[in-house]
C-alpha cells in the first residue's frame, strides 16, 4: 500500500486471500472499473476498502458513498467502519445517511 496509516488497517493480516490478492493491482493502481460478484464471506469488503484507500489517496478530500440491499447490514459496515477508519490513524469522517437532504448536506459538510 506503501502508505503506513493504509498498512495499519490490514497489520493482522498474514496475507490477502485469492480474490483479493488477483484484484489488489487493478483496485489500488489503475483507473479501471471492476464489477465483483462473489460469495458471502469472501472478502468483497476489504475488495471495496482497497479501491477507497485509492481513491482517497489521490483524491484526500474526495467521498465515498457506500450502499446496502439491507439497513441492518449497512449498519454493520458503518460500526465497523467508524471504529477502523474513523480512528487513528486515518480519523476519516464516518456516517450514515437517511436520505432526509437537509439532515444529510449538514452531516457532509462538516
Amino acid at each position: 500500500l506503501q502508505n503506513p496509516k493504509f498498512e495499519q488497517l490490514y497489520s493482522k493480516f498474514e496475507t490477502f486471500n485469492p480474490i483479493q490478492t488477483q484484484l489488489f493491482h487493478v483496485l489500488y493502481h489503475t483507473d479501471s472499473p471492476v464489477l465483483l460478484g462473489a460469495p458471502t464471506g469472501s472478502g468483497k469488503t476489504i475488495v471495496a476498502e482497497l479501491a477507497l484507500l485509492r481513491m482517497k489517496r489521490i483524491h484526500p478530500k474526495g467521498v465515498c458513498v457506500y450502499i446496502a440491499p439491507l439497513k441492518s447490514l449497512a449498519r454493520e459496515r458503518l460500526k465497523e467502519w467508524r471504529v477502523r477508519l474513523g480512528s487513528a490513524p486515518l480519523n476519516w469522517n464516518v456516517l450514515e445517511l437517511s436520505g432526509d437532504t437537509h439532515h444529510d448536506q449538514k452531516a457532509i459538510s462538516k
